[in-house]
């Protein structure tokens, strides 16, 4: 597994239309820098994406 520095501001957003998986979202970085994730189930995209909007504040 590789690890991800988050920077302090990213966007967040759904992928479905772009990679036609369900459960996935796009998380891009000021310095545009985009990762492309997807979830087993949409509450458990609820908490990732939670997670990450907090991790990217600390």
């Amino acid at each position: 597994m590789t690890s991800i520095t988050l920077p302090p501001n990213i966007d967040i957003t759904d992928a479905y239309e772009e990679i036609q998986v369900l459960h996935s979202f796009r998380v891009e970085s000021a310095d545009g820098k985009t990762f492309l994730f997807y979830c087993d189930s949409e509450a458990d995209k609820e908490v990732v994406v939670e997670a990450l909007k907090v991790a990217s504040k600390a």
